[in-house]
């Protein structure tokens, strides 16, 4: 058996009158696959995640953080660029 989790109401009305998500136009379904989306990035990759529980080290805390405000950023000007060549 298989749980589905939703995030409004409305996705989960959809779901149940069978709707292609790739057909309706507000999921992220469709803008990934009209290509409105960035959808290959390696900036994406950063945010799975990991099924291994890490030890808390204090350093490796503080380097995870400046990494994360690092990553942020070259999303940021990914997005716009992608964007603009649209």
């Amino acid at each position: 058996m298989r749980l589905f989790r939703f995030c409004k109401s409305k996705c989960h009305k959809n779901f149940k009158k069978k709707r292609n998500p790739r057909k309706t136009r507000w999921t992220k379904a469709f803008r990934k696959a009209s290509g409105k989306d960035l959808t290959v990035d390696n900036s994406l990759e950063f945010e799975k995640r990991r099924n291994i529980p890490v030890k808390y080290r204090r350093e490796l805390w503080a380097k995870t953080v400046e990494a994360m405000k690092k990553v942020e950023e070259i999303k940021q000007k990914q997005q716009a660029k992608f964007i603009m060549n649209r």
